[in-house]
């Protein structure tokens, strides 16, 4: 007796890892258009943002990295522009990079193991908390420091570079 079972295991994102990676792509956006002038940046960051939401709902980590490097692109640009933003929404603007990063990739992976049936709400919780707690906590460390020695002095703009490695550290140490 020959059973052919083809059991397809659904790959889009649980719902909490979809709406907080969501959520955090359009904050990004939304600091970005408040802050900076003119189209180009805020229309890049919206493509990110689009990219990001549609691929966490699809749960393809891959274009979740895809459209956040997008919105990476879009931030650096903002802050190379005159005048430049303020130093704390692009602090906040990548903080919400990250956390969109981090937790759409886990809803991803969650999708790919598990599928969409399993309950697995407080698991994307407990990773969503941590996330932005980690994030915040480092964030705030690096504009801490930037504030603390002067803003764009050269030991200030170090501090926001510390920050900044500290921050991509320990997501990629998660991941």
């Amino acid at each position: 007796m020959n059973v052919d079972i083809d059991e397809r295991i659904e790959r889009r994102a649980p719902a909490v890892s979809f709406g907080v990676t969501t959520l955090a792509a359009l904050v990004g956006l939304g600091v970005l258009a408040l802050t900076v002038r003119g189209n180009f940046v805020p229309g890049v960051a919206a493509l990110g943002a689009l990219l990001v939401s549609v691929a966490a709902w699809r749960g393809a980590d891959r274009w979740i990295t895809y459209g956040c490097l997008i919105l990476a692109l879009a931030l650096v640009v903002a802050a190379t522009r005159s005048p430049p933003p303020p130093v704390a929404a692009m602090v906040c603007v990548a903080v919400a990079l990250c956390l969109a990063w981090d937790v759409g990739r886990y809803g991803a992976t969650l999708a790919e193991q598990v599928g969409t049936g399993a309950a697995t709400e407080r698991a994307e919780l407990a990773h969503t908390g941590f996330s932005a707690a980690v994030g915040v906590g480092i964030a705030g460390l690096g504009y801490g420091l930037f504030r603390s020695f002067g803003g764009l002095s050269t030991v200030g703009t170090l501090g926001l570079l510390i920050g900044a490695t500290l921050l991509v550290g320990s997501i990629r140490l998660r991941s």
